[in-house]
């Protein structure tokens, strides 16, 4: 099986930088899941940016951050094109759920005689964090992906350090309504790789280098063997050079 069989791979290798919407849906079917990492988080992050815009023009760039945050990040934040992404900005602790919502507590906006699916999945939503109540809640077209881009995730395993099945759950209620999470990490092996369909490594020391850099797919749904050690040249990723560029004059700059 080639890269071309899996249709995230071959989106990435497409060669348009601005593609239709209607081009990205059913890449991630299921609300399939990506993760990201490489030793340069400058680099990992704005490979994120521009992996999610590629994915979702309009996806929600989940800034989790603590004091102030580095230019770089306040680039990626206030977006590079149009249409922008959603940016929040939100520290660790306001990603915690909130506590499980008793049934009984919701009589007064639902009937008892509702399907329970459908009572769980309200019970759920309203367990989330706010902002992730948020992402869930934006409007798409029918079939559009709905994407979440966290970049630093770094904050979120120690966050969720004792807590990964609290983690795990949050991931759960969001593919069930239909949300892909996308995260960027300086870690290969940490707590939160194991949630996710896709990983990839941002083969890049130096952000500045990044036109000499690979982007090796490590994990697919499909675990083929073929498709996992698929290394895909930076430089060939056309739908990434102004995202990577505009990052790389910044730091240099």
């Amino acid at each position: 099986m080639t890269a071309a069989f899996d249709p995230l791979l071959a989106r990435l290798l497409t060669d348009d930088p601005a593609p239709a919407p209607e081009a990205s849906r059913g890449i991630l079917d299921g609300a399939a899941s990506v993760y990201l990492w490489g030793t340069s988080r400058p680099a990992v992050n704005s490979v994120l940016y521009a992996f999610a815009r590629l994915i979702d023009p309009e996806f929600t760039w989940l800034d989790v951050r603590e004091g102030n945050p580095p230019p770089i990040d306040r680039l990626l934040a206030h977006g590079i094109t149009a249409p922008r992404a959603n940016s929040v900005a939100v520290r660790p602790e306001a990603l915690l759920p909130g506590p499980r919502v008793k049934i009984a507590s919701l009589s007064w906006m639902v009937s008892f005689g509702e399907r329970p699916e459908e009572l769980d999945q309200l019970r759920a939503f309203l367990s989330l964090p706010p902002p992730l109540q948020e992402v869930v809640g934006r409007p798409v077209p029918q079939g559009a992906p709905r994407i979440l881009a966290i970049p630093n995730a770094d904050r979120l395993v120690a966050l969720f350090q004792d807590r990964l099945d609290m983690l795990g759950a949050l991931a759960r209620v969001l593919q069930e309504s239909g949300v892909s999470i996308l995260v960027a990490q300086t870690q290969r092996d940490g707590a939160l790789r194991r949630l996710f369909s896709y990983a990839f490594q941002v083969r890049v020391p130096e952000l500045e280098s990044w036109r000499e850099g690979n982007l090796v797919c490590e994990q697919t749904p499909q675990a083929s063997a073929s498709e996992a050690g698929v290394s895909l040249s930076l430089r060939r990723l056309t739908w990434m050079a102004d995202v990577m560029d505009a990052a790389s004059a910044l730091r240099t700059g």
